[in-house]
């Protein structure tokens, strides 16, 4: 294993020579470093498995999002660029295999669109093949549009060494095609997302009295998901700051299953359809402002399994609703001190005993924030909130999950931080810590294997549970730029969670994390590489026994080569140590991963 990971150095290390025996095209013609400074480093879009939630503050003004105190602006040196990659290849199987959401998109306010094109494509091991677009650009003087589109796939590997067949495939596609215009105190604009996948549930390794069997297929799986969503909100010149939103989205899921001759056993489908709103506004008067905000959504299922002969059909619907609503003030106390204080009402529904229910809660939105000095910020604060686990959702947290689960929004009444954050020039730092009560807090948990006798198909899958929880943590940011080329940012959580009922663990839930990276740019900017490195203690699988998934150490490195202003390489080494590490148990991560491709700008 040493030699192995020796080598896997060495090719990073001989990828970087090359580049530096290559000449580069800039220094021929012009001694101006802005001819081939690496392209799209501003983190508009930041797509880093693990949430890794790298973001530096807008140094324009904020919209408004419910209650949040007005953000103070860290000092960032003029022409500061941080080194941030625009997309990364995931190695794995599937990108949220490890039960993580992509880093949310970042849609421009009040601000034009710049023209811009970029097409990078790349290829690796077991035939991993990644295309990304990217086009933008304005329309008139006042309005933009933009698109991009995200292919990622591989033909698998085979977790097992003994099993020649079992393979891991992936293909998923995302899109975004979105208008904006903006004027001097409205803006408003319009989004649609696709979103499409298919995997095999390779986890469940089939059995037949005890032995895997090569003739049965595995279970298939696909996605299918789109979303309208139009916004107008007002800003600067406008005497109220307000946000309005309104979409519409569609989902869906099919899974199909196999018995023994081959034959489709079943075929389960589950469909969303979800209109969601919300509103918040921002009035304000001579001690502060008057805060409204309120989001409300609803949604229907359509659940239904349809056996191989088609004789059979069974159909059931389910409907889900939630609301959260605040209304309070926020009130300069003095010029360092502000208190935002409202009323916050949340609530949804679910099914209990096949019969429709209502849970609600009367609770305080609550901010302290003083300003001691420019720069340093101390808080306490509550925030209220719900997260409203549409299908999409849970089968993002965990593409294992068993076939029609149980859907509820998890409401959170209290979730209570006290800390502060620091900014000076470029150092940013960041501590809290917080405590969160949720009476329908989401989690999965493993099934137990079944006997192995006849097939199991059941080993791989997870059920979603809700439980009442109580969770304790502690995080700490630090994001600190050593120089203009180089940026670093560590990342680390400490957690205790359990089940109030039972005071039991909550499964799959790892108390500590870390996620760091750093980024260096050099030869006049053309060369970026970037290291990402993320770690996950071990955590329990299920509540009925005490046996633990362990922990790892994921190592991914990036490296990026501007040959000039329009045509790059770029080279991706994901889980560099090579160890076949589960999030979910009975599915292995991919091992070391390479590949390469070129990046074109216009």
């Amino acid at each position: 294993m040493k030699n192995l990971f020796s080598y896997r150095l060495f090719v990073v290390f001989i990828v970087l020579g090359l580049s530096f025996a290559y000449p580069k095209h800039s220094h021929a013609q012009s001694n101006d470093s802005t001819n081939t400074i690496l392209p799209n480093l501003s983190p508009q879009e930041v797509e880093i498995r693990g949430q890794l939630e790298i973001s530096f503050p807008s140094l324009q003004r904020q919209p408004l999002i419910g209650f949040n105190p007005p953000p103070r602006v860290p000092e960032i040196p003029e022409g500061y660029i941080p080194f941030l990659e625009a997309y990364k290849l995931s190695g794995t199987s599937l990108p949220n295999q490890r039960g993580d959401f992509d880093a949310p998109d970042q849609r421009p306010i009040n601000e034009m669109i710049p023209a811009r094109g970029e097409l990078e494509a790349s290829a690796g091991r077991y035939l991993a093949r990644v295309i990304r677009a990217r086009l933008s650009g304005p329309i008139s003087d006042k309005a933009s549009v933009y698109a991009r589109v995200d292919y990622e796939g591989n033909e698998g590997y085979s977790p097992e060494d003994n099993i020649e067949d079992l393979r891991n495939p992936y293909d998923g596609i995302r899109s975004v095609f979105g208008f904006q215009s903006s004027g001097p105190k409205v803006g408003g604009g319009f989004e649609l997302k696709g979103e499409v996948n298919s995997y095999t549930l390779f986890g469940t390794n089939f059995l037949q009295n005890g032995t895997f069997s090569s003739d049965i297929i595995l279970p298939d799986r696909n996605g299918l998901n789109g979303i309208f969503e139009a916004w107008l909100s007002t800003y600067n010149d406008s005497s109220i700051d307000s946000d309005f939103r309104l979409s519409y989205s569609s989902s869906r899921y099919r899974t199909d299953l196999f018995d023994g001759s081959l034959i489709p056993l079943t075929r389960f489908n589950q469909q969303e359809q979800r209109l969601s709103g919300s509103a918040s506004i921002d009035i304000p008067f001579s001690l502060g402002s008057f805060l409204v905000s309120t989001e409300a959504s609803t949604s229907g299922f359509e659940q239904s399994a349809l056996n191989a002969s088609i004789e059979n059909f069974s159909l059931f619907e389910l409907k889900n609703y939630f609301i959260n609503a605040s209304s309070g003030f926020r009130i300069a106390l003095n010029p360092k001190v502000s208190l935002t204080i409202a009323g916050h009402f949340l609530g949804t529904s679910y099914l209990e005993n096949d019969q429709e229910e209502f849970r609600s809660f009367l609770t305080a939105n609550a901010d302290l924030s003083i300003y001691p000095t420019p720069g340093l910020t101390f808080f306490l604060r509550n925030r209220p909130s719900v997260e409203q686990n549409s299908l999409w959702e849970i089968f993002e947290k965990n593409p294992y999950v068993r076939d029609q689960p149980l859907f509820q929004s998890t409401l959170r009444p209290l979730d209570a931080q006290a800390g502060f954050t620091f900014y000076k020039g470029m150092l940013q730092l960041s501590a809290n810590v917080g405590y969160v009560q949720s009476p329908n807090y989401l989690f999965f948990e493993h099934i137990p294997d079944q006997p192995v006798t006849g097939y199991d198909y059941r080993r791989g899958v997870f059920e979603a549970q809700y439980g009442d929880v109580d969770i304790l943590h502690a995080n700490g940011t630090l994001s600190l730029a050593l120089s203009s080329q180089m940026h670093l940012k560590f990342g680390l959580s400490v957690r205790e969670a359990e089940l109030t009922d039972t005071n039991e663990e909550i499964p799959y839930y790892s108390p500590f994390l870390s996620e760091n990276m750093l980024s260096y740019s050099f030869a006049d900017n053309s060369m970026l590489v970037q290291v990402l490195g993320t770690y996950k203690s071990s955590r329990f699988r299920s509540r009925a026994d005490r046996d633990k998934i362990p922990g790892y150490i994921d190592l991914d490195f990036l490296y990026t080569y501007m040959l000039n202003s329009g045509l790059g390489f770029v080279a991706r080494f994901d889980n560099i140590l090579g160890t076949q590490q589960e999030y979910w148990e009975h599915y292995k991560e991919s091992p070391f991963m390479v590949s390469a491709g070129i990046r074109v700008i216009w």
